[in-house]
């Protein structure tokens, strides 16, 4: 539980060699109940009412929030597919995926319904991505089922469909062919060099949102505002060069959802970010 600390009470029949041996953990056993707190003279055994002690420990530890729960309850959060959106999905194509988009949460991913809320006013994204028509940004797995050899895709996003802005949080792959970028987001414009051309713009969205959403800042997808007919490609190159896309995408969109920065200047989180080891996203 990242951020948090979690506080055990024991009571008679925890038994008397039970321990969990992890970071943030404090068990109050039998023998440091009592720890000064006049309370604990009134507390019966084997009663609920002993977690009174747990409360009373975290408030003297310094906690700033208390999340009281039981022992046969088991919190559960976001899991990866919720921290994700698919904008070609929301424009009106449910079997299509941008490139760079976790495969391994393609199936059954529906953006929740349930998430999306009508605001009269917010502030202007940073980062805004155009749909295009005809041939959208795909990846070559995409392609190599649905493309024609000779000339490509020819899809249509709804035109009818409102801009979406993605709240802090979430995450979706965007690329560099029709984005506009607020003079608040140019720190993040860097394309990463170390990496295969079908994958440094996409891995520049991901690194930007993360720093984005540092400071407050949004990225949003538009209906199509542009055509794009797409140059000559070879669909098995392009496969190969995806080939970090498919297989470390999700677990970059984990790395960097679980990453903090404890700096209030954005320039050395954005330092800090590039200096980390992500050997082990791959």
């Amino acid at each position: 539980m990242d951020g948090w600390n979690l506080v055990v009470v024991a009571d008679v029949k925890t038994p008397k060699d039970w321990h969990l041996d992890a970071p943030g953990v404090h068990f109050l056993s039998q023998v440091r109940f009592c720890l000064g707190f006049r309370i604990t003279t009134l507390l019966p055994e084997n009663s609920y009412t002993r977690k009174n002690v747990g409360y009373l420990y975290a408030i003297q530890m310094g906690a700033k929030w208390i999340y009281d729960t039981d022992d046969d309850n088991k919190p559960f959060g976001k899991d990866s597919s919720c921290k994700l959106f698919n904008p070609y999905r929301f424009f009106g194509h449910p079997v299509m995926w941008p490139r760079g988009f976790p495969l391994e949460h393609l199936k059954g991913h529906s953006n929740g319904k349930g998430r999306l809320r009508l605001c009269r006013s917010i502030r202007t994204p940073a980062v805004q991505q155009g749909l295009v028509h005809k041939d959208p940004d795909v990846d070559a797995i995409y392609r190599l089922l649905y493309a024609d050899k000779k000339t490509g895709l020819n899809e249509s996003f709804s035109k009818l469909a409102s801009p979406i802005v993605l709240s802090s949080g979430t995450y979706s792959p965007w690329n560099s062919q029709n984005t506009l970028f607020h003079r608040s987001a140019f720190f993040t414009l860097f394309l990463p060099i170390s990496v295969a051309f079908r994958v440094t713009d996409i891995w520049r969205s991901y690194f930007s949102q993360k720093l984005l959403h540092l400071i407050g800042e949004r990225i949003a997808f538009y209906p199509p505002n542009a055509i794009q007919n797409r140059n000559a490609h070879d669909y098995l190159s392009d496969f190969k060069q995806e080939k970090q896309l498919y297989e470390s995408s999700g677990r970059l969109v984990e790395y960097l959802d679980s990453w903090r920065c404890f700096s209030s200047n954005i320039a050395e989180c954005a330092i800090k970010l590039a200096e980390n080891d992500l050997r082990a996203i791959g």
